[in-house]
Parts: C-alpha cells; sequence; structure tokens
C-alpha cells in the first residue's frame, strides 16, 4: 500500500523535466502541480485509488511524532506523517486545513530532531534524509495555504536542516530537494555534478566500471535496492 500511495503521487509529474521543475517559479511544483489535484481527486472515487485515499486518511489523522522515542523512530515518523498526509491533503479537500496544519507542525520538530542525528551512522542519516526529502515535498504541496510567516518559518526550519547529511548519495539527494524547492539553479548544478561524480567515481570492477554502473549502464544493485528502500522494513 505504501508503495501505491508514494506511486500515485509520482505519477502527476512523469511527463516533467528537472530543468523545469527548478525553475518553476508556482509552488507546488516539485512532484505535483496545483492543477493536478482535481485530477487526483477523481481518480478517488474508484479502486484501487479510493481504498489508497482512505487508507492515507486514515494514516494522516493517527500518526504522531514520538516525542520520547528513538531518532530513527522519529526519522520514521516524519516520513509516514508527510508521505501520508500530503496525500491525505490532496485527495480529502474538505479536511484540508487539518492536513495542513499537522505537516506544518510536524516540520516544527526538525528544530529538535536534526541537531540530535550523527550522520556517520546509516539509520540516522538515510532514514532521516528520506524523511527529510519527504518533508520538502509536503511543504512544496501545502505552500499555498501558508500564512507568510508559516512559509518563512517552514523554510527556515528545513534550511538548517539540509546540512551534514552523509552515506554516499544521500549527501547530495536530501539539499537538492531544498535547493530545488528554493529554485536555486546555482546550488541545483552543483549538487548534480556531485551526484553524477559519486555515481561515475571509478570502482574495482574493472572495465571502466564505477562503484554503482557498470560500463554498459546496468546498476547491478537495482533489485536489491528497490525492495529494500521501497518495500523494506523501514519505507
Amino acid at each position: 500500500m505504501k508503495i501505491v500511495l508514494k506511486l500515485w503521487l509520482y505519477a502527476a509529474v512523469a511527463s516533467q523535466t528537472l530543468p523545469a521543475l527548478a525553475l518553476a517559479a508556482d509552488h507546488p511544483f516539485l512532484i505535483v502541480k496545483q492543477e493536478k489535484f482535481t485530477e487526483l481527486q477523481g481518480r478517488a472515487l474508484q479502486s484501487p485509488w479510493k481504498e489508497m485515499k482512505a487508507t492515507a486518511i486514515s494514516m494522516a489523522n493517527s500518526l504522531t511524532y514520538p516525542i520520547s522515542g528513538t531518532k530513527i523512530d522519529k526519522s520514521k515518523a516524519l516520513h509516514k506523517i508527510m508521505n501520508y498526509t500530503a496525500l491525505a491533503y490532496i485527495v480529502d479537500p474538505a479536511n484540508r486545513v487539518t492536513y495542513k496544519n499537522k505537516i506544518r507542525d510536524s516540520i516544527s520538530h526538525w528544530s529538535t530532531h536534526y541537531p540530535t542525528l550523527n550522520h556517520a551512522l546509516w539509520g540516522d542519516t538515510v532514514i532521516g534524509g528520506s524523511a527529510y526529502f519527504m518533508s520538502v515535498v509536503a511543504l512544496d504541496i501545502i505552500y499555498n495555504d501558508l500564512t507568510p510567516t508559516e512559509r518563512i518559518n517552514a523554510e527556515n526550519i528545513l534550511a538548517a536542516a539540509q546540512y551534514g547529511w552523509n552515506w554516499t548519495l544521500n549527501r547530495f539527494g536530501a539539499p537538492l530537494a531544498f535547493a530545488l524547492f528554493k529554485g536555486d539553479r546555482a546550488r541545483i548544478d552543483s549538487l548534480k555534478q556531485s551526484y553524477r561524480g559519486d555515481i561515475f567515481y571509478p570502482g574495482s570492477g574493472g572495465l571502466g566500471e564505477s562503484r554503482y554502473v557498470t560500463a554498459d549502464g546496468a546498476y547491478p544493485a537495482g533489485v536489491s535496492y528497490s525492495w529494500n528502500r521501497i518495500g523494506g522494513g523501514w519505507a
């Protein structure tokens, strides 16, 4: 179910290119545009979208941030809250204010959660980076319903939390989400170049292979990574 919820939202931008997204001036634009909301609401009137809408609403209303939980528990909670609540915000417009407020309030937890993370640890930085990415996407989706003060506060919180992400490609992907959100062309280009350099940095596979991609363009770890990151225990 979690996989399809993500794919449903991502499908709305299948035809968009990175340069267009990066230079977009109007929010939302990172994963879905405002004009797509009605289409997604229409899908939710029939199966299987109807059941997915019900799940998103249920999860958005029941998920809470575990103040006394572990760092990984908090990152997982933020990831799920942003994911489900952003979708509920789109497909359940009658209760949009409730979802907007939940995303806004959940973003505030980064102020206390981010400083506790040890970016040398996989669990802290990779799971945290995923939660950070979803927080930026969720902020983009609710942007137009926030007051100017709320926008500034949320952006300042996420801006302060964009640095220090580690663990190979995660250190470029997490801040790139915020750079795209801000339309920071110079930072976008810099992070893209770093990401590409890391992907194609020569590895030990021989025949011109990198650490991630073979000489003929295959990604050997793709199957296992897809399962662990999309369908695994923390996704």
